[in-house]
């Protein structure tokens, strides 16, 4: 992946008025999304900047956030944003916490993985966000308005839409969809970029959960059904998680919830796992132009599971 680029005498001026000191050193510059840059202020602050196309959902984001971290949830302070940085583009800041490790892959990740989703989203039960998380990212976007199956893409322009193949991929997508707009639940707050690589861990608990421009609302079984599918994502090639894995995520959140999901909310939660990774199979073939043969056994396999 290739370095951003950083205007470092914008990022002064933004950080001189929004955070009332300047950079006298960059500690990284990395993104994907957004442009993230870490930096150590005048008064020996260390920061993190996020710099990404303005748009309304982000103060809700940090409210999220910022609700989260004033009770106790291992994630980053909020402290500055929003504030435009120029050319449509705003930003936002927040401790920078290193330290951490990702977790190894075993037997006992699915369970941690979602305890701590179920600590963040019990959290958040009161929270009321009405529209201001509004529209989710896209590939939890199953209930967009656009003509066709797939929703605009997170990165760049491409027309999902425009490409019809693989067929297969498409006619599991319309089927995963059609469960997800069926279900009949309240909204509520959660993260929807559940991966291993925005979690870091220390000895056995969470330190610390990062992307909360990731926070959204949707129903709770279909914010569990996509953690339950990427949890494990660490990297590129993105590595999903396995049936088994899935399962057993979706178990144990509902054991750390005390109540079982009904055969509606489970099967939108395998419903919600599959769109996310649809949605992903549909970006690599439309960007890179890869193979998807591979996820099509379990594609099938999650969709049964779906009652699809």
């Amino acid at each position: 992946m290739q370095t951003p680029s950083v205007d470092e005498e914008r990022l002064a001026e933004w950080c001189d008025q929004m955070l009332g000191a300047r950079p006298v050193e960059i500690l990284f510059v990395t993104g994907h999304l957004s442009v993230v840059v870490g930096v150590r202020l005048a008064d020996e602050r260390k920061v993190v900047i996020k710099m990404r196309p303005d748009a309304p959902r982000i103060s809700g984001c940090v409210e999220v956030q910022r609700h989260l971290w004033a009770n106790g949830f291992p994630c980053p302070r909020p402290l500055a944003g929003l504030g435009p940085m120029g050319d449509g583009e705003t930003a936002t800041a927040e401790e920078y916490v290193p330290g951490g490790i990702q977790l190894v892959r075993d037997s006992r990740t699915p369970e941690q993985f979602a305890r701590l989703l179920f600590q963040l989203m019990d959290q958040c039960a009161a929270l009321r966000m009405e529209d201001r998380l509004d529209p989710p990212p896209p590939w939890v976007e199953w209930d967009h308005t656009r003509a066709g199956i797939w929703p605009r893409s997170d990165e760049g322009n491409d027309d999902f839409n425009a490409d019809p193949e693989p067929r297969w991929l498409d006619d599991v997508a319309a089927r995963a969809r059609g469960i997800l707009l069926h279900l009949q639940a309240p909204d509520v707050v959660g993260h929807v970029d559940w991966e291993s690589q925005n979690i870091r861990w220390h000895e056995g608990r969470a330190f610390v959960v990062h992307d909360w421009d990731s926070a959204a609302t949707r129903p709770e079984a279909t914010i569990v059904g996509a953690a339950s599918a990427e949890f494990t994502v660490s990297g590129e090639p993105p590595s999903a998680a396995t049936i088994v894995e899935t399962e057993r995520f979706l178990d144990a959140y509902q054991q750390a919830r005390g109540v079982a999901f009904t055969r509606e909310e489970l099967s939108a939660a395998w419903a919600a796992g599959l769109w996310v990774l649809a949605f992903n199979a549909k970006k690599t073939r439309v960007h890179r132009r890869a193979e998807t043969e591979a996820f099509a056994a379990e594609a099938w396999e999650r969709l049964r599971r779906a009652g699809g």
